[in-house]
């Protein structure tokens, strides 16, 4: 059974300051809420900085074909 073709949504459209993966900027940590206990049982709450070891290596199956993808010379996950 065919489908209608309609055009895109507007919200569905990308913003014209869309940035691609190679563009974006990768923290090397982030800052997280946690619990510092004392032998009492009590405890405060402080910040604590997590690193980031997240893979960087790109996971896109589209990346031969999309545009935004265009000169990109991240490593590919295998």
């Amino acid at each position: 059974m065919p489908v209608d073709d309609k055009p895109v949504q507007e919200r569905n459209k990308q913003s014209p300051t869309y940035e691609a993966c190679q563009n974006k900027v990768r923290k090397k940590s982030y800052w997280a809420m946690n619990r510092r206990y004392y032998p009492d049982g009590s405890f405060d709450v402080v910040s604590v900085r997590i690193p980031d070891v997240t893979s960087t290596d790109c996971k896109y199956d589209f990346w031969r074909t999309d545009p935004q993808c265009n000169g990109c010379q991240q490593k590919r996950a295998a």
